[in-house]
């Protein structure tokens, strides 16, 4: 640090790529918080307007967890939707991306289906009314637990299919 000294700008951009996580290791990695520092990566690099493919990757990089029966987001997703938002209000109108809601398998296919509808909804509902995202280029989906990623046979795999992932639906 003492050799950063009068060199405060450099250093930091050293600093910041040493920190920096390639594409391969936030694909695999299952720890929240590194999931996280994924998806600022590309949020603090996207240009205006941004480039949608990296800015849904960013997505659906961020883990936003649900406990098992709840809708309620995480408090400390909340701050990287924030950012996110603030790159979707700079999207075209032509575009739409699906919100979609999933469960684990705990519950009955009805009570799961309600669930992932409502999580899918806690999302938009928080990119419109938080991040002043644009309700016409948000689309939402319950998938139940219709499409796990994971086991349900493990609390870890019930962990990933308590999920949001988001896809382009229109460019």
């Amino acid at each position: 640090r003492a050799a950063c000294a009068g060199r405060s700008t450099r250093c930091r951009r050293t600093a910041a790529a040493a920190n920096t996580l390639s594409d391969k290791t936030c694909d695999e990695t299952r720890v929240v918080e590194d999931r996280e520092r994924c998806a600022e990566q590309i949020l603090d690099t996207l240009g205006n307007p941004p480039d949608l493919d990296r800015l849904v990757k960013a997505l659906n990089w961020l883990i936003i967890n649900f406990e098992s029966g709840k809708w309620d987001i995480p408090e400390p997703r909340k701050r990287i939707l924030t950012k996110a938002a603030s790159h979707m209000k700079n999207l075209p109108d032509s575009v739409m991306i699906e919100v979609g809601g999933h469960t684990d398998d705990r519950g009955s296919d009805a009570d799961n289906q309600t669930l992932s509808e409502r999580r899918a909804n806690a999302v938009k509902d928080f990119l419109v009314n938080v991040g002043t995202v644009r309700p016409t280029i948000l689309t939402t989906k319950g998938y139940g637990e219709s499409q796990p990623k994971a086991t349900n046979d493990t609390e870890e795999g019930r962990f990933d299919n308590r999920r949001i992932e988001y896809t382009v639906v229109k460019r």
